[in-house]
């Protein structure tokens, strides 16, 4: 657990940090789910020992987010951007067929 030997707060920024990257997509949704739940259990562990305030948290959390965004799927927002829209909405609406139902 090395929540235990790091700390939440060593643990919440490695799991940022590992958020950056820019690698394969395999890789990419590989980091994000581990480091996430890293994340995850180390804001839970804060905020119950109270070691961080429900602003720490969320600020934790965002700031996962925003590296996430920012590493992993803008550059791929960008090169995408070179695929015709028709083409590109007929891939969002078959990706997304069937949710909200």
């Amino acid at each position: 657990m090395r929540c235990c030997t790091l700390g939440p707060d060593a643990m919440a920024a490695a799991a940022i940090e590992a958020a950056r990257p820019d690698t394969s997509m395999a890789a990419t949704m590989r980091i994000l789910r581990q480091t996430r739940q890293d994340l995850a259990f180390a804001c839970a562990i804060a905020d119950i020992a109270g070691l961080w305030p429900l602003e720490r948290v969320c600020g934790a959390l965002s700031d996962y987010a925003d590296a996430a965004i920012e590493g992993h799927f803008r550059p791929r927002c960008r090169t995408s951007a070179t695929v015709p829209i028709r083409q590109a909405s007929s891939c969002w609406r078959s990706a997304n067929s069937g949710r909200g139902r």
